[in-house]
């Protein structure tokens, strides 16, 4: 299905999948679960949240769990040079055919593992959305924030309330991040009234995080 989602100025058409339960019935290894093929309400959130930034021409970005790949091309198209990363393939094929849709060029597009993260260099921005649903891959993602953020870079994360945040940012304090909340708000109109999995208004937590000692 494509999903039509309006931000100040573009409108931007997202491929997904109608239905994710079908896919569900098929998936034999839990590291498979094809939740990137659905447009989440997060991802909208964080889509018009890197829209509305002023200063993301030029920098690199790392996207973390691309799933449908909405806000990276939202960065791409404000100026941002965009590595979008998932652990499946077919959420990578996902992105480059939703780019394509939307004629954004110059994304890159790379297969990663939290667990053993081989990606070179390090990303003044690193963002994801709806990443923090499991536990058990909290301490690989601090791991990852560390290892990826250069010096004096922000992490985005945006959630829409899971009650697993808390558990992250307890990590992610002792590994030397602070962080900061703010809400965003979201409306079936963002969307073009195309999903009808999303309530008429959805808010969106906007986690921002910094290394207090970006040395």
């Amino acid at each position: 299905m494509i999903n039509y989602i309006d931000l100040p100025g573009r409108r931007f058409k997202i491929l997904s999948v109608s239905d994710i339960e079908i896919l569900l019935d098929r998936v034999e290894d839990e590291d498979q679960l094809p939740f990137w093929a659905q447009l989440w309400p997060s991802a909208q959130g964080l889509a018009r949240y890197l829209w509305g930034l002023q200063s993301i021409k030029g920098i690199k970005a790392l996207e973390l769990g691309a799933g449908t790949g909405l806000c990276g091309i939202a960065a791409a198209v404000r100026g941002a040079r965009v590595v979008q990363t998932d652990y499946i393939p077919d959420a990578l094929q996902f992105c480059r055919a939703n780019a394509a849709l939307n004629e954004v060029e110059g994304i890159a597009f790379e297969i990663a593992d939290w667990r053993n993260f081989q990606l070179p260099g390090t990303f003044p921005l690193i963002f994801a959305s709806d990443i923090l649903y499991e536990p058990t891959l909290h301490q690989y993602l601090v791991d990852v924030m560390v290892q990826k953020l250069a010096p004096g870079g922000t992490v985005v994360i945006a959630d829409p309330g899971r009650r697993t945040v808390m558990g992250f940012l307890d990590l992610a304090e002792q590994a030397g991040f602070i962080w900061q909340v703010e809400n965003i708000a979201i409306s079936q109109n963002d969307t073009g009234g195309v999903i009808q999995t999303i309530p008429a208004t959805s808010s969106i937590d906007i986690i921002k995080l910094f290394l207090s000692d970006p040395n």
